[in-house]
């Protein structure tokens, strides 16, 4: 599976998979993903921790589907890849970032605004 450049879902279905419990928004995308493509959704292990679903998918027992600002960290020290699904069951995230539209921002919040920047602009190519 690493090996490819991209998935379709159906590849994955034969994996063991971990996903969010359905009190996290991560589930109800994978429930439409998988309803959409008329596979079906089996997860092995349900939680309502990303951190335990990162863990599970770099201890290999499971994979998982979680957006590439979830696991950059991790993918920057090699611990994990992100593999783009060739299928567009997926709806693309809007994330914005909002700050008031009056006076200059506190320096602290000023470099967390530079730095989201900087990551959203790696993220969106």
């Amino acid at each position: 599976m690493t090996r490819k450049s991209a998935l379709r879902l159906s590849d994955c279905i034969q994996y063991p998979i971990v996903t969010g419990t359905d009190t996290m928004a991560i589930r109800s995308v994978m429930d439409h993903a998988f309803a959409s493509a008329e596979l079906p959704l089996q997860p092995t292990v349900e939680t309502d921790s990303i951190e335990v679903i990162k863990q599970f998918a770099m201890s290999g027992s499971a994979i998982t589907f979680l957006n590439p600002l979830d696991i950059s960290a991790e993918t920057e020290r090699g611990a994990l890849i992100w593999l783009p699904l060739v299928e567009r069951y997926f709806p693309i995230p809007s994330l914005r970032l909002v700050v008031r539209s009056k006076g200059v921002l506190e320096t602290a919040a000023a470099r967390l605004a530079k730095n989201i920047k900087s990551q959203m602009s790696t993220y969106s190519r």
